[in-house]
């Protein structure tokens, strides 16, 4: 299990790839006092392979098809586990026009 607090998630994003096979099972978000998300899901090894660009494209499809944005789609958030590509930190992600890369 892995634990990460932050103050913003894209909860639906992320729960949406782990149900298509592309992010660690999502197994809890909850608010804190303070305002800060705790975020609680399934650790993942991180194998030392480069993705794919084709799985690449493939997952960026499906988010764009389901009108999702990553919001930080960059190399290190982008791994491969057990011989799958794997998307990891959906703090920023969101719906389509509505998420924003913080300025």
């Amino acid at each position: 299990v892995l634990v990460k607090f932050s103050l913003s998630y894209g909860k639906e994003v992320h729960q949406h790839a782990a149900d298509n096979g592309f992010a660690p099972s999502l197994l809890s978000v909850s608010r804190t006092h303070s305002g800060w998300y705790c975020i609680v899901m399934d650790y993942i090894d991180i194998d030392p392979d480069l993705p794919s660009l084709d799985s690449v494209l493939t997952i960026l499809k499906n988010l764009h098809e389901a009108k999702f944005v990553h919001g930080d789609f960059r190399p290190g958030n982008v791994v491969v586990s057990n011989s799958k590509v794997m998307l990891l930190d959906f703090d920023w992600s969101g719906k389509m026009g509505v998420a924003k890369y913080p300025s």
